[in-house]
């Protein structure tokens, strides 16, 4: 019996370690495949004593040609410029004393740092130390490496929450792009450093720290937010120019943020969006306590130090100077189809009118007289486009600077379905609220009712595409206003490319700068955002043909066409010179 117990003992020992090296060997088989089908979801490599190091050595190079050598293989020649460490040895089996629960700690400084490289204008950014608004933006041209440096700032983030328990987000617009971000991860850090949960999506740090990447993609909107429920340490966002909506999501994830300081990282490409060139200026203007809270940092890929000079010179022969703009050096360029092509943000929106110039409005629209109040003048000139959604008119000034005549947009009116009467009476409203114009008739101050605005209106006709005399400018005439057509043709048309080429024009002269402006009222909020709108979206159709889009509610034709109606009379290719004389002459008597 003893002998049976005794064989079967073996047997089973014999069992045990051949289930163990075939157990090995599988493992073994299937990392081997995963490594050749480039599958890494699969492998989970990990170093599973209780200290591991965790040091981390950011050096910043600078290519040097000449006096260089080869660190990083098949890079240019660099020189070193500086070195930062990070992190260090990691007792991964620490507990908290208050919870017992495990809670990794440093316990030592590195033996091995791990070296990663990085150019001099990204080491900054990656640091993102305190001196530092929380948020930067990281706006950059293809090439640059602005993924790798957003893997970079990562790994640094992670490192200083070391036994934190906490999470860092990281977003990105689809999964392709979340792809990428991932595999700049694993570049980033040793295998022995982290484990990945594909299921998830989850890097899990053996620090105690976690990457949460997500992507911003939203397939049906059933779904609801996909930034729900999580609380993130820091965020690092890849081209959130793609991400817009759901940046507020994202930034009130950061209630784990130590000392309410929630540090963002957020890459961005060029790209002809004016919501995105919207919310580039929002952030960059935002201020606390004086200080901004967002910093833009460029980086282009001509100064990356890990690309050679000789394939940016190549690009500059093979692309087109449009395309090296945008692709290259990361500049704003417009759509090759834009119809108010001459617009730049950088250029006609300001934040006020120009320093010494001289108001000269009432000049230039002496020629037009008020139909019920004598010696009345206009010192506020108004464009009017009516529409069966919406009515719009626009507001103007002009002045005489730099010996021309500025025009600028100083505000807006819109009503949505509403008929010519009842647009007319609350305009009248407004223009006496905000510009105390059109005041009514006051026997103590006889003067009051002079200062008046001059409406000028999409020009009136007959048949079915034409404003109606009766309807539009006699509903104006009868609540005090002096409409009058934009036209001076005795035909009443003004052509639709003479219109868009005099306001492109007026945007983009050749020489002395723009004579068409945008301005932000005090508050720092764009006079006409929907104008800004309507000059960088409004594209010709496959036709080349503009402003033929559907008249709906997301139609932004209204808002250049009553600006172009309040132009047309003083800035037409036949009368711009005249106008010129008529303000000189002003400025002059004025003097």
């Amino acid at each position: 019996m003893r002998r049976v117990w005794v064989a079967f003992l073996v047997a089973l020992a014999i069992l045990c370690a051949g289930s163990d090296v075939s157990s090995l060997s599988w493992r073994k088989k299937a990392v081997e495949k995963a490594h050749a089908t480039g599958d890494s979801s699969k492998i989970q490599t990990r170093s599973t004593g209780r200290y591991l190091d965790m040091g981390l050595v950011l050096v910043t190079v600078r290519m040097d040609l000449k006096n260089g050598t080869e660190i990083i293989e098949g890079c240019p020649p660099m020189v070193e410029v500086s070195r930062r460490q990070f992190g260090g040895m990691v007792d991964t089996h620490a507990k908290s004393r208050k919870t017992g629960t495990r809670k990794p700690r440093l316990c030592g400084p590195s033996r091995r740092p791990h070296v990663i490289y990085c150019s001099e204008d990204a080491a900054p950014l990656v640091v993102h130390g305190d001196e530092l608004p929380d948020r930067l933006l990281v706006y950059g041209s293809e090439g640059a490496g602005k993924t790798r440096v957003l893997a970079q700032w990562f790994v640094v983030r992670s490192l200083e929450a070391t036994g934190t328990n906490h999470v860092i987000g990281a977003t990105s617009p689809t999964t392709d792009r979340m792809e990428e971000v991932k595999d700049a991860l694993e570049e980033m850090m040793p295998p022995s450093w982290f484990t990945w949960n594909e299921r998830h999506g989850v890097f899990r740090l053996r620090n105690g720290v976690r990457i949460k990447l997500k992507s911003t993609h939203q397939p049906s909107k059933k779904e609801g937010s996909r930034m729900q429920s999580h609380n993130f340490r820091a965020c690092g966002s890849d081209e959130i120019q793609d991400s817009l909506a759901y940046d507020a999501d994202i930034e009130m994830r950061g209630r784990k943020a130590p000392r309410g300081r929630y540090k963002r990282l957020c890459t961005a490409t060029s790209k002809d969006s004016s919501a995105f060139r919207k919310w580039r200026e929002e952030r960059l203007a935002a201020r606390k306590d004086g200080l901004p809270m967002w910093l833009k940092a460029v980086l282009l890929g001509p100064r990356s130090p890990f690309v050679w000079p000789e394939f940016w010179a190549q690009k500059a022969e093979l692309l087109s100077k449009r395309d090296y703009a945008r692709r290259i050096l990361a500049e704003d360029v417009p759509s090759e189809n834009r119809v108010y092509y001459g617009f730049e943000r950088e250029r006609n929106l300001v934040d006020r009118k120009p320093e010494n110039a001289i108001d000269v409005t009432h000049a230039v629209a002496a020629i037009y007289r008020a139909y019920k109040v004598k010696d009345a003048y206009f010192p506020l000139i108004a464009g009017h486009d009516p529409g069966e959604i919406y009515n719009v008119t626009h507001f103007l000034k002009a002045y005489w600077h730099q010996d021309r005549v500025l025009w600028v947009v100083v505000g807006r009116f819109i009503t949505e379905r509403t008929t010519a009467e009842q647009h007319a009476a609350q305009l009248l409203a407004h223009v006496r609220k905000h510009y105390s114009l059109n005041l009514p008739r006051d026997p103590f101050d006889p003067d009051a009712e002079l200062a008046r605005v001059l409406v000028l209106c999409d020009p009136h006709g007959r048949g079915e595409t034409k404003t109606d005399f009766e309807t539009v400018y006699l509903a104006m005439i009868r609540h005090g206003l002096d409409a009058h057509s934009a036209s001076s043709d005795d035909q009443q048309v003004i052509k639709r490319s003479a219109r868009i080429g005099m306001v492109n024009r007026l945007l983009d002269p050749q020489t002395g700068g723009p004579r068409l402006v945008v301005v932000r009222n005090d508050n720092k909020e764009i006079a006409a955002p929907e104008l800004i709108d309507g000059f960088e979206q409004l594209e010709r159709d496959e036709k080349g043909r503009a402003e033929r889009g559907p008249k709906n509610e997301h139609d932004l034709t209204h808002h250049p066409v009553s600006v172009g109606y309040a132009l047309h009379p003083f800035e037409a290719e036949s009368v711009s010179l005249i106008t010129r004389r008529r303000a000189a002459q002003a400025v002059r008597a004025a003097a």
